[in-house]
């Protein structure tokens, strides 16, 4: 994943934080996932991607954004 944002390949960087985010939610780990989706949004802009996949990433963000706010109410 670093090299290729190292090298600015932008769309195969935007996968590989997408799947890892993927990754920190089904482990609990949001504000990991939260990193993740967010940066995979400005990376598929970067990419010139398509609104459907911008949209997935931004839904992703939502998602994870609205659990935070659960569990900060549950407090």
């Amino acid at each position: 994943m670093l090299e290729s944002e190292t090298h600015e390949w932008a769309g195969v960087a935007a996968f590989a934080r997408e799947n890892r985010g993927k990754v920190y939610f089904e482990q609990g780990d949001l504000d990991g996932a939260l990193a993740d989706f967010t940066a995979a949004v400005f990376l598929r802009e970067k990419a010139g991607a398509s609104s459907e996949h911008l949209e997935s990433s931004l839904i992703a963000v939502a998602v994870v954004e609205s659990f935070i706010a659960e569990q900060r109410e549950a407090r």
